[in-house]
Parts: C-alpha cells; structure tokens; sequence
C-alpha cells in the first residue's frame, strides 16, 4: 500500500508538471488572449481597476451597451471563483498586472480540471497507464487562446 501511495503522488506530479509545460506559451507576457477569452480578460481588468481605484465592486459599465449595470450583462457572473481568487492575492502582494493574473486563474481552474479528472480515473479505472492518458487527454483538449469560457467553464469542475 505504500507503494501506491508513492505511485500516485509521482503520477500526479508527472502531470502537474505537463500542464505548467503546456501552459508556458499562454503565460508569456507577449501573449495576449481573443474573442471571448479576451472578453473574460476585459471583465477581471474591469473588476480589478474599480477596486483599486475606487475599492468598489464594479456594478455598472460605463462605455460598454451604453451604460448597462454589470450583472445583467453577465459582467461579474462570468468571473470565477478562482479570478476572484487572484485579484485577491494580487491586491495582498500589489500585483497590478491582471493580464498575468487572469492567466494565473486560468492555470488554476487547469488545475482543478486536472485534479478533478485524475480523482475520478483512479475511481474509474483500474490500469495506471489509463489513468494518466484520460488525464493528459483531457488537459491537453483544452483550447485557452480563443473560446474559453465555452469550452472550459463550462466543464471543469464536473470531475
């Protein structure tokens, strides 16, 4: 049993590992994210801005379906848990760049995808060998650039 228990940690570290080294592109500073990721993007940089200039939850869009408030255009709702997360910690330790924090809580969310697949094939299947290539298959099907928060947000956390 002990041996498992080695086995499980090398296995997971092995693909925490080949995420981070998947993800080394996207969290290069030149990289910018389009379409509805960017969208995302714009959200978090909005939220993050109202809060550190005037430390307010940003509650309407002032140049954005001219002047609508925030939660009837999705705005914050389609903020996670984990973006909320690191403008947290960016404000704690005084990040001010949210581009590389909003690619910290993408990385994050990979993470718990991550996680949430690998606890579920242990369960699920019996060979090692199949356990970790349902998990590299499932982080590395994950499109960041472009389509983000319709490919991703809306499955990650079902393991």
């Amino acid at each position: 049993m002990k041996n498992l228990g080695k086995r499980v940690n090398v296995d997971l570290f092995i693909l925490l590992t080949f995420l981070v080294l998947v993800n080394i592109p996207f969290l290069a500073g030149s990289f910018v994210p389009v379409h509805d990721t960017k969208l995302l993007f714009m959200y978090l940089h909005f939220a993050a801005s109202e809060w550190h200039f005037s430390r307010q939850i940003a509650e309407w869009w002032p140049y954005i379906a001219f002047g609508r408030p925030v939660f009837e255009i999705t705005g914050l709702t389609g903020m996670t848990g984990m973006n909320f997360l690191l403008l947290f910690l960016g404000e704690l330790f005084n990040v001010k760049n949210t581009l590389f924090l909003f690619k910290l809580s993408l990385l994050g969310e990979q993470i718990i995808f991550l996680l949430g697949t690998w606890l579920f094939s242990r369960i699920a299947f019996a060979k090692r060998s199949t356990i970790i290539l349902v998990c590299l298959t499932a982080v590395g099907s994950t499109v960041l650039f472009s389509a983000y928060s319709w490919n991703f947000h809306i499955f990650y956390m079902l393991p």
